[in-house]
């Protein structure tokens, strides 16, 4: 969070007026662009997002209580899908403190607690680089070859890095230069059987996400069914671009514009606007309802 109200503020205007600016110089495109609505694959992509933020607690549930975390399926679905919505306050890092915090209620200790969070969200990074892979048939055989070099480089570093005694490793280096240096990790390690699983796990809710975001942008515009797996590309590097801005919560913003950026290379520019802001808009719904239903547990 920035130190002065001031300097939010400008960056707020500036944002406001660069967005206002867009809509204006984009009203004779809009009204060029053949727009359809097709209520039935937002649906669709409604209960695809949800299910993948449903499906997601019981993963995170399986680390925690891998790591040596006491608490039921129920508490932790629970813990997981309330605390979550916190990833929309300023500080990028509110739904972590909130989720350790609503853990220490059922006795919990911070290791853990913070461990959990750490582990699953290098799984969910590792798991958005392998779907993102499914975009690479569509690209220019310049740019297929060097990634393609670059994807064998990475994943069996990255797999050999979720590896028990290497994680272990990093995971103490890093305590060495984050917030939380000072909390001893006492926790038991996971098993690498336990960390595929979960991998795993977050490779299948990226794509589902992934076929959210196509059936998103085929309700407003008619594209090829060819271009599905660009979906897995493009809506992991949104997310992974959204993590990297520090002012914005949940990447609000900085996902979209990318998002409509990339989508924009097969569908016009609005419709790729529209689709980007629906996505987020049926995506913030299905969490809301997600916490609102365990709430109730």
């Amino acid at each position: 969070m920035l130190p002065r109200p001031a300097v939010n503020a400008v960056i707020g205007v500036v944002l406001i007026a660069g967005v206002g600016a867009a809509l204006f110089q984009g009203w004779t495109d809009l009204r060029k662009v053949e727009w359809q609505f097709h209520p039935a694959p937002l649906a669709a992509a409604f209960l695809l997002l949800l299910l993948a933020q449903a499906a997601l607690a019981p993963v995170w549930v399986l680390v925690f209580r891998r790591l040596g975390g006491a608490i039921t399926m129920r508490q932790g679905m629970r813990v997981f899908l309330i605390s979550d919505l916190g990833k929309y306050l300023p500080g990028k890092v509110m739904h972590a403190f909130g989720r350790v915090i609503m853990l220490q209620e059922y006795g919990v200790t911070a290791s853990i607690s913070v461990a959990s969070i750490v582990i699953t969200l290098v799984l969910s990074l590792m798991a958005a680089c392998l779907v993102s892979l499914l975009s690479l048939p569509l690209l220019q055989e310049d740019h297929r070859n060097w990634l393609l070099l670059l994807a064998a480089i990475a994943v069996p570093l990255g797999l050999t890095s979720l590896h028990p005694v290497v994680f272990e490793r990093l995971l103490r280096v890093g305590a060495r230069v984050i917030p939380w240096a000072k909390i001893e990790l006492g926790y038991r390690p996971l098993s690498y059987r336990t960390t595929l699983t979960a991998l795993a796990a977050y490779t299948l809710s990226w794509v589902i996400m992934a076929v959210a975001l196509f059936t998103t942008a085929r309700a407003l515009y008619h594209i090829d069914l060819a271009w599905l797996p660009a979906m897995g590309g493009i809506v992991s590097l949104s997310y992974m671009f959204g993590l990297a801005v520090p002012i914005a919560p949940s990447g609000l913003g900085a996902r979209e514009g990318l998002m409509t950026l990339l989508l924009a290379t097969f569908m016009p520019l609005p419709a790729a606007a529209a689709a980007s802001v629906l996505f987020r808009l049926i995506g913030i719904l299905g969490e809301a309802l997600a916490a609102l239903v365990a709430s109730r547990l």
